[in-house]
């Protein structure tokens, strides 16, 4: 044959289906004589599963040596929700890869590995874009972590420039208040009008008064679920003890939540409750907004 030959070894394959693979592909024209060379290496369990690249004119020896040496890797694909906080994102690569939550935990504030990967900050979280990824099974922390980062530096760079898309605001802010936006709600097609309601907030100095940031100074002890107390938390993060945005993101926030921030609604809205289906209600106005929260809790006490 005249050129590179791919072999992709899958889980399962035993020797025959490998010699019959060589066979259909040129590459060897008798499976008898590899056969031979195969149990003299005792190669017959010992071939890993992956893609291998087998070049011009091996003998039966080197294509051996060729597939017992061959670094398993096998991918698997893994999808990432938006919004989803570093230490969720750490227990789904736990989860489906094998690898060190604690290490991935530390890595993401490491400023000595975060430069190495050219990221500039002291905590990597609301820099990983949530997508599907193919990710081999023995990659690190380290890899996954310059993975998502890379595809997160990409889409600011390419889709978002060559969309021509102008703001004031810095990558930073972008990503800090997109991370509000992922947190408050699952509907993406009410991102652009909460996204107003929190630059509408700024914009008259008003505190932001965001769940989710107080969310995020518990979440390591309970998750999500907020009592009276925490929203007394002394914190830069905690939004309705502090004017202006937090000090960072305050989970990955994904394509759509950051768009919505780049590209918001403008409205006049100031206030939100949820609807009980989901949604939200907006309102511009102090007592509408009282009347909304009104109507949530009777809701709230009629569906128990």
């Amino acid at each position: 044959f005249k050129h590179k030959i791919t072999l992709d070894i899958k889980q399962g394959m035993n020797f025959n289906d490998v010699l019959d693979s060589l066979k259909s592909k040129g590459v060897i024209k008798n499976k008898l004589s590899l056969k031979f060379v195969a149990y003299i290496y005792n190669a017959e369990t010992r071939i890993k599963a992956g893609k291998i690249e087998i070049p011009n004119a091996l003998s039966n020896v080197d294509l051996v040596e060729l597939l017992l040496t061959t670094t398993k890797k096998t991918d698997k694909l893994i999808s990432i929700g938006e919004g989803i906080w570093q230490n969720k994102l750490a227990k789904l690569f736990k989860d489906s890869l094998g690898i060190d939550s604690s290490k991935f935990m530390r890595l993401s504030k490491d400023r000595a590995f975060l430069h190495s990967i050219g990221f500039e900050g002291d905590n990597i979280e609301g820099y990983l874009l949530p997508e599907t990824y193919y990710f081999y099974l023995d990659s690190s922390p380290q890899n996954i972590i310059k993975k998502l980062y890379s595809s997160q530096n990409s889409f600011f760079n390419n889709y978002i420039k060559a969309k021509g898309y102008k703001t004031d605001l810095t990558r930073h802010e972008i990503l800090t208040i997109a991370s509000i936006v992922d947190g408050e709600s699952n509907k993406s097609s009410e991102f652009r009008t909460i996204a107003g309601v929190y630059l509408n907030r700024l914009k008259i100095g008003m505190p932001l008064q965001a769940d989710p940031t107080v969310q995020y100074l518990i979440r390591e002890e309970r998750g999500d679920e907020l009592y009276r107390r925490d929203f007394l938390i002394k914190s830069d993060y905690n939004t309705y003890l502090n004017r202006g945005l937090p000090p960072g993101p305050i989970n990955n926030p994904g394509k759509e939540a950051i768009l919505a921030v780049i590209n918001p609604e403008k409205h006049n809205f100031l206030y939100f409750v949820a609807d009980g289906s989901g949604g939200h209600v907006f309102s511009s106005s102090f007592i509408q907004h009282q009347i909304n929260v009104g109507r949530y809790k009777a809701w709230q006490r009629n569906s128990k």
